[in-house]
């Protein structure tokens, strides 16, 4: 009967508290950070096509890109956008949650599972972090999690059956698993149900085939290099910044779980096998801190926990960029006004924007010098030097001149930067239709109307490749 309160009582306050966590978060990054924006500085194209899905089929983890693209369309609805990367971060919490469960003798929730999901969204304030880092991780522990779960009842069998699926796991997942298998062979080294000398067979065979699958028989038709292979779908020092970020979020398992095994040894207590509750006697009732009080303190310090990193790291000026980028590219000239208006110094792209929105309203000669116009001629035409940073910028500007030969050129440099992004598809259609090469016009439309987002775009757009005029 005790037990059984215990653990109502456990399961209530873990409820609480990833709500919790999960309600802040979706708040922060819809608000603060705006998915839109995500979208806008990545630019990640998704079609449902055959081809477009088989570039994703000849290397490890392309699987996982592909899915991870998907979920990316999501970012254009903002709320949606943020409400997946919580499910994620969420997820992540779980499953840490469940490894130190199934690594010691921990059974409660504290803010310590909370830490992996707080670094990536600390990383998730970088519009240049992808959600393929946040999902390599998600995936190595789920997969940690299926293995630690069933490893007590059927040790021999499950170790046989991840060695059989490591190569299939890691052509669908790519590096997270090579992670995983790191994490597997801890767990079982560290764990003393078993001789050992059959601990060290399966975690010394595990470490070979996470050293060889890689550059086996996957490896002969894949055109990602060595590099690629190895570090498919993780987090690198280069994706993010600070650059140590990644050091802290993959060192911080390994270390988990080693400490865990010297807590459990030195106080003798044994872990709980896959997570699951473990069964505590009935104890006397000490005066302390009441069960409410208790939870109040957990829910400040999540919060703490979570808000301080996630405003220390945000960055605001990147932010306000790549607002006025987002609401130029939707021709929302009157708020790209309204949201530089009082803003002191502008950069010379932004500055650009500004002048496209005053020209777009019919007020650059009479309001021109009413904004801040410190580039000279750069704040009105953005210069070609920087093209490799800005190429659809520059496209749009001569879109707006009416050179549509350079607007089409750059809208092709710009596929070497964001590859089959929808935004340069729609511009490559219509410079194609004005130039009335109407079979090239066909293939970019019909390609764009394969996107989740976009179709509804590329049926109104039908009607120009039969209008003559």
């Amino acid at each position: 009967m005790m037990n059984q309160k215990f653990g109502k009582k456990e399961s209530c306050f873990n409820f609480w508290l990833f709500l919790f966590f999960s309600v802040i978060t979706w708040i922060y990054l819809w608000l603060f950070v705006d998915p839109a924006l995500l979208f806008q500085r990545q630019q990640p194209a998704f079609y449902f096509d055959y081809l477009f899905l088989q570039r994703f089929t000849v290397y490890p983890g392309g699987l996982m890109q592909y899915f991870s693209a998907f979920l990316a369309q999501l970012y254009l609805i903002p709320a949606v956008g943020a409400a997946v990367i919580v499910l994620v971060l969420s997820g992540i919490a779980y499953f840490t949650h469940r490894f130190f469960r199934s690594t010691g003798g921990y059974t409660g929730t504290s803010v310590i599972a909370f830490l992996p999901s707080i670094i990536l969204l600390v990383m998730h304030t970088d519009y240049n972090f992808s959600l393929n880092g946040s999902l390599g991780l998600l995936a190595a522990l789920s997969i940690f999690t299926a293995f630690t779960a069933s490893f007590s009842s059927r040790k021999y069998l499950i170790n046989i059956l991840f060695l059989l699926l490591f190569p299939f796991l890691y052509y669908c997942f790519g590096a997270p698993v090579l992670y995983c298998a790191l994490l597997a062979g801890l767990y079982v080294m560290t764990t003393k149900t078993t001789v050992f000398w059959r601990r060290l067979v399966f975690t010394l065979a595990c470490y070979i085939l996470a050293c060889c699958v890689p550059f086996l028989s996957i490896a002969n038709y894949t055109i990602a290099s060595v590099f690629e292979r190895l570090t498919s779908n993780l987090v690198l020092p280069e994706h993010t910044d600070p650059d140590w970020l990644p050091y802290l979020l993959y060192g911080f398992y390994p270390a988990g779980l080693i400490i865990m095994r010297l807590f459990t040894i030195r106080t003798g207590s044994k872990p709980a096998p896959g997570g699951e509750k473990l069964k505590r006697a009935p104890q006397k009732k000490r005066k302390g801190l009441s069960e409410i009080t208790k939870f109040s303190l957990n829910l400040t310090v999540l919060f703490l926990a979570t808000a301080i990193p996630a405003f220390i790291f945000y960055n605001p000026t990147a932010k306000f960029n790549l607002k006025i980028e987002y609401l130029a590219r939707g021709k929302n000239w009157q708020k790209v006004l309204q949201t530089v208006k009082g803003y002191p110094h502008l950069n010379f792209y932004t500055a650009a924007q500004v002048n496209r929105a005053l020209y777009h309203s019919g007020r650059l000669l009479e309001t021109m010098f009413y904004w801040p116009q410190e580039w000279g001629s750069n704040g009105l035409l953005i210069p070609q030097e920087y093209g490799y940073a800005f190429p659809m910028q520059i496209s749009d500007l001569f879109f707006d001149m009416g050179g549509i030969t350079e607007a089409q050129h750059w809208a092709y440099e710009a596929q070497a930067v964001y590859i089959d992004s929808p935004w340069n598809i729609q511009r490559l259609f219509l410079t194609h239709v004005l130039k009335r090469n109407n079979i090239a016009a066909l293939r970019y439309l019909t390609y764009i109307s394969k996107s989740p987002l976009f179709k509804n775009w590329a049926k109104r757009h039908e009607i120009f490749l039969d209008d003559p005029a």
